[in-house]
């Protein structure tokens, strides 16, 4: 009996270490994660509710913004305390009240790189566009239909559930380079995993081997050579063109995706469609080009993926802008990134990226249903 019951102290002992380890660890990471600069103010809601912000819903067509939302984040890319609020529609803004005769309106669409939940809101540059257009004297809005992590198949459902019934005259489609890949599906968070930083970090380490086994098997399958193994030192992209490659083939399972026609050619058939649901309802649809950081801020210019945009584009017969060109020269001439990370736009990104829009949609403004094709005249 005493033998037996030594077992079962034992035995407890040996949980109760464990889940006061857990508890410890956790709060470790935690302290951590605030100590990195992720701090709650006031009634944020804390980014220690880790994988993703009680801001999103599920839907069969991928995660939506909750409608009717009023919520501060603190979010992770910027590190800042953001407010979020969305309208009937689910898109980030005011309520949008019926139609005034006479109004354009301009719905944006596009991923987290147009939604900017890392921003304010009048810093996103959908936002700071319509500033732009509405001082040239037009009564006229732009509406955030982006959604992170939406590809263009996604952004092709948000405008058939709900952007088609805002009435827009002009559709801007804005493109990231991962966009032929769909949405990784994973499940709003509960219980441990919402909660438990340490949790956070094996959910995060397994996704990562996961990316990381995907982009040596799509290396392997589009590239026609070896995986770049390195080594090369941290940021020797910026002037070595076989470290490029290396980022390039890392990212194959995302932005690097689009180094290969195939990607291109995955995105097509979901951009005739909006094309086509366009032209029925008498909408101009454009589609800007956003560029990697990577490429924005090397000494040499790969535009690879912006030759396969521009011929797709071309036989598409779509407006289009890309905007490499000018984001390089930009970042040439102030010396300072234009991005949190190698894609999520500062303020000051998006606001020259609203400064080239409005330059590139004055044209459409006095006849938004023309379907002429134009191109950029920012190269």
């Amino acid at each position: 009996m005493a033998r037996r019951r030594r077992i079962v102290f034992t035995i407890a002992a040996v949980l109760i270490g464990l889940v006061a380890a857990f508890i410890l660890g956790d709060v470790f990471v935690l302290w951590w994660d605030l100590a990195a600069g992720h701090r709650p103010t006031g009634q944020a809601i804390p980014w220690t509710r880790l994988d993703d912000p009680p801001i999103n819903d599920e839907s069969p067509g991928g995660l939506r913004l909750r409608r009717f939302l009023d919520a501060e984040i603190r979010d992770p890319i910027s590190g800042r305390v953001v407010r979020i609020r969305t309208n009937q529609f689910g898109f980030r803004g005011p309520m949008i009240e019926p139609k005034a005769a006479g109004e354009l309106r301009i719905l944006a669409l596009g991923d987290s790189i147009t939604l900017s939940s890392y921003t304010d809101e009048d810093e996103s540059y959908p936002n700071q566009l319509e500033a732009l257009l509405e001082a040239d004297g037009r009564d006229l809005s732009v509406i955030n239909a982006g959604m992170r992590g939406a590809s263009v198949r996604e952004s092709l459902l948000i405008l058939t559930e709900s952007g088609i019934f805002t009435q827009p005259d002009i559709v801007i489609m804005g493109l990231f380079l991962n966009d032929a890949n769909r949405s990784r599906m994973i499940p709003l968070p509960t219980g441990l995993f919402a909660y438990s930083a340490i949790a956070r970090r094996l959910r995060e380490s397994a996704l990562m081997n996961e990316l990381s086994d995907d982009a040596r098997q799509r290396w392997a399958d589009y590239a026609g050579k070896s995986y770049p193994e390195g080594p090369f030192a941290d940021g020797a992209w910026r002037t070595d063109k076989e470290a490029f490659e290396a980022e390039v083939a890392r990212a194959a399972a995302d932005w690097g995706f689009a180094w290969f026609e195939a990607a291109w050619k995955e995105m097509r058939p979901d951009l005739e469609l909006m094309r086509g649901l366009c032209e029925k309802q008498g909408i101009t649809l454009v589609v800007v080009l956003f560029p990697v950081m990577q490429q924005v801020e090397a000494e040499f210019v790969d535009d690879t993926p912006q030759r396969f945009f521009e011929a797709m584009m071309t036989e598409m017969n779509l407006p289009r802008l890309d905007l490499l060109p000018p984001m390089r020269r930009a970042y040439h001439e102030i010396d300072r990134s234009l991005a949190y990370d190698h894609c999520h736009l500062t303020p000051e990104g998006n606001a020259l990226v609203a400064e080239w829009v409005a330059e590139f949609l004055r044209p459409f403004l006095t006849c938004p249903a023309t379907t002429t094709t134009q191109r950029s005249r920012l190269d």
